[in-house]
């Protein structure tokens, strides 16, 4: 959401400095779109399986619920704008079919030279036989271009683990298998 007092503020300045004419309405809703947040939210309802044990995988997402800054194409993420930080929130419903296994997951950043990993983005969950449960990589700060893109990497140590989505009963919505939310900071 646009900070409304710093947006009235610039407007007034804006249009107090305005007394020959010289700034255009274009002028001012260009101001407005600068002053906006850039954030994302993308879902994925499907179920996403290990394909092949410990090797990295892309974590896709179907739904774009919000896209402000960015662009959208399976598990890839486009920056649209320069921005000087953001924060990455990942969220992933686990479920481990059977036997104590690892899942990795991490983020990857492609600045133009091709994707590497995210220094200290990394998190390794131990799963015990038959569960579920949420994780999370929260709070990653990462300093983005224009054109740049990143996505989200995983790899587990058995077929068994999966990222799950859960039909729910009503008034429960349904529950993505992963979840991925951006903002500029």
């Amino acid at each position: 959401m646009v900070d409304t007092v710093r947006t009235i503020s610039a407007l007034q300045t804006l249009l107090a400095d305005n007394a020959s004419g010289d700034i255009s309405a274009q002028d001012v809703r260009d101001m407005l779109v600068t002053l906006a947040p850039k954030y994302a939210e993308l879902t994925d309802t499907g179920d996403q399986d290990i394909a092949v044990v410990d090797t990295p995988q892309t974590v896709d997402f179907d739904t774009e619920d919000v896209l402000n800054g960015f662009t959208h194409s399976g598990g890839v993420v486009t920056a649209s704008e320069d921005m000087e930080a953001i924060e990455i929130v990942f969220e992933g419903e686990v479920n481990n079919g059977g036997g104590a296994n690892t899942l990795m997951l991490w983020i990857e950043v492609d600045t133009g030279g091709g994707f590497a990993a995210v220094a200290n983005s990394g998190e390794q969950v131990i799963i015990s036989a038959n569960t579920e449960m949420i994780v999370i990589l929260d709070r990653i700060i990462q300093t983005v271009s224009t054109g740049d893109d990143f996505r989200i990497r995983m790899e587990g140590s058995s077929t068994n683990l999966s990222l799950n989505a859960i039909a729910a009963d009503s008034p429960i919505p349904a529950i993505p298998s992963a979840v991925l939310s951006i903002k500029k900071l």
